[in-house]
């Protein structure tokens, strides 16, 4: 394992400083991908609530079924279980040690996966204090990545952009199926050291779907495929997407194949410290409007990339800093881009019914400019 228990005790520490700066007594985070981050743990949701304590003096807990505990204690450092029996409320269990711990209970924070009913089930027996989102405080964290998160991100793509490159080169026979070229691609990221892997394959009139399904539509030469693969390894994702040609692409094709390729390379060159997410994706859409595609061009540019394949920065109209997307629920650094924030850049163009052409790479913020992770933007459209 890269992280070790100290790593997670670390950022753990660093969430109290920021309950304490926020006026947070406690924290509650469900099982999740913030889960995961706090405390190096996968645990699937259910009906059960288990989830971590954080107190804003340091104190660390885990709230869990009783049958679980042995389990827990495990693989956790953590020595503090409150375990409940199935007949018991999990919440009054968590009420009552918040209040043998000392200290005033005033504002209780929930982590943003936190489900409706943990948050009415802890409303109902903290009585007066207040039960408040900690979105910003968890994705403040999260957003940026430690040296040691980057060094994951950076092997993960790499793999990722290089099975991608072998299977192009190895795997298509005219004729194979969507469905059979991204199997191969699978398996291929998955004897290569990948931890998880899924590939969309679309093909001539299905590559206009920006997110269409993998079916059994033969491939054939000379015809636009459009190939999205997103991976995992110690938990951390890679997403890319490379559009293809096996043999000659049509000028037309290839007239859009730069343009999109323009727009890439314009939000990379002005991705840097202190820019806001939205102007990555006007230098992109600009590209795109002046070629007269504009309309084609039909989502964000990209999104961030961590233990979610999709969560913030969101490099969409609107992330500047006065409001966030809706999909983000919450202004994480007033919607600047801020060192080792890692994202993807990905615009498009989909001409229903005819081709989608979209090229996708993983990038992060350096202290300077753009940090390419991957480099699908400088291949060409033709594969032989």
């Amino acid at each position: 394992m890269v992280f070790s228990a100290k790593d997670f005790l670390a950022r753990q520490m660093e969430m109290t400083k920021r309950m304490d700066a926020n006026g947070i007594d406690w924290l509650y985070v469900s099982p999740g991908s913030d889960f995961q981050y706090l405390t190096g743990m996968e645990a699937g949701r259910s009906e059960r609530p288990h989830a971590l304590l954080l107190s804003r003096q340091g104190e660390r807990a885990l709230l869990c079924p009783a049958f679980e505990a042995d389990y827990l204690s495990g693989i956790t450092d953590i020595e503090t279980l409150l375990t409940w029996e199935e007949h018991q409320d999990p919440f009054a269990l968590f009420a009552e040690h918040g209040r043998e711990s000392g200290g005033s209970i005033g504002r209780i924070g929930l982590g943003p996966q936190c489900a409706y009913g943990e948050f009415v089930g802890i409303q109902s027996v903290f009585g007066d204090a207040a039960v408040v989102p900690a979105t910003a405080l968890i994705k403040g964290m999260r957003v940026i990545k430690t040296d040691q998160e980057m060094r994951v991100m950076r092997d993960v793509a790499s793999i990722t952009e290089a099975v991608l490159d072998e299977a192009f080169a190895e795997e298509f026979t005219p004729g194979i199926s969507e469905r059979e070229l991204a199997s191969r691609i699978v398996n291929r990221g998955l004897q290569s050291g990948l931890h998880t892997a899924s590939a969309t394959v679309l093909s001539g009139p299905n590559s206009s779907f920006p997110h269409g399904r993998t079916g059994d539509r033969p491939i054939a030469e000379d015809e636009v495929v459009f190939v999205d693969f997103v991976t995992t390894k110690y938990g951390y994702h890679a997403d890319i997407t490379q559009t293809v040609v096996f043999g000659r692409p049509d000028p037309r094709a290839l007239e859009i194949y730069a343009v999109v390729q323009e727009a890439a390379r314009s939000a990379a060159a002005a991705a840097a410290p202190g820019v806001r997410a939205q102007e990555l994706d006007r230098c992109a859409r600009s590209v795109i409007d002046r070629a007269g595609y504009g309309e084609h061009f039909t989502h964000r540019l990209g999104h961030g990339l961590g233990l979610d394949v999709h969560e913030d920065p969101y490099l969409v109209e609107g992330n500047d800093g006065r409001m966030a997307p809706a999909y983000s629920h919450v202004d994480v650094h007033a919607g600047r881009l801020m060192p080792n924030m890692v994202m993807t850049i990905e615009p498009a163009i989909y001409i229903r019914g005819e081709l989608g052409i979209r090229i996708e790479d993983d990038v992060a913020v350096g202290d300077d400019g753009c940090e390419p992770l991957t480099a699908n933007v400088d291949k060409g459209l033709a594969r032989s």
